[in-house]
């Protein structure tokens, strides 16, 4: 009686793994969709980000989005749209301006369809590269798109951070030891906030994960005090 109840409770114990380790697997698989741009949007869709255009008082510059699902096989879930508008201020290399998040919400089977919605208004900065147009990016990836700027930066600090993560700086490991890795100075910059007395930088492989680095001013240069990876 005691062996059988023992395996009963091993039995249950590995299936409760299990369960745990399909819930685990089932939350890190990427949400599927398909990412567009101006151009491939419905007419319907251009005049309700022009409605948000005139509320603003600000032209769109880039409109970014990602429509999720897969595509012929399941029903669009919901389209969530990134909008850089016309900047703000252009000095040298940087440009400023503002950065919508919009929601689409699914298309209603029955019923009246949900208005769009206003998600957040943010900052943005572009530092574009030296003998190139700020307007000259080829998709959404490019490393010269503009990224979200959290927190207060003047334009020599964006160019220093910047300048200094396309050159792909190490991140020194601990005295005696070898480096920790190195930072992909070609992928895009998505963020760069500031925290304290350090900066966070975050860069994208793609929609779902990239690395993630926070820089520290030292006698008057950057260092890489952290490097690591950001998966959603």
């Amino acid at each position: 009686m005691r062996i059988s109840r023992r395996i009963d409770l091993i039995l249950c114990a590995v299936i409760a793994v299990g369960s745990a380790s399909r819930g685990l697997a089932s939350m890190r698989e990427p949400v599927l969709g398909v990412f567009i741009e101006a151009k491939d949007l419905a007419p319907s869709e251009t005049q309700q980000v022009r409605a948000f255009m005139r509320q603003t008082g600000r032209d769109s510059w880039l409109v970014y989005g990602f429509r999720h699902g897969s595509g012929p096989t399941t029903a669009i879930r919901r389209t969530d749209f990134t909008v850089y508008l016309q900047a703000d201020a252009a000095n040298g290399r940087v440009g400023r301006g503002r950065v919508l998040a919009l929601t689409e919400p699914a298309p209603a089977a029955v019923g009246p369809q949900e208005p769009w919605r206003l998600e957040s208004t943010r900052n943005y900065a572009q530092v574009v590269e030296v003998n190139r147009p700020p307007d000259r990016l080829f998709g959404k990836w490019d490393p010269q798109r503009p990224f979200v700027v959290e927190g207060e930066f003047d334009d020599q600090s964006l160019l220093k951070i910047v300048d200094f993560i396309r050159g792909s700086p190490e991140a020194p490991g601990p005295p005696g030891r070898e480096p920790l890795g190195r930072v992909t100075g070609v992928l895009p910059i998505s963020e760069v906030r500031r925290n304290g007395s350090s900066v966070e930088v975050k860069l994208n492989r793609d929609e779902y994960h990239g690395q993630y680095v926070v820089l520290e001013e030292r006698n008057g240069a950057f260092v890489v005090a952290r490097l690591g990876d950001w998966i959603v």
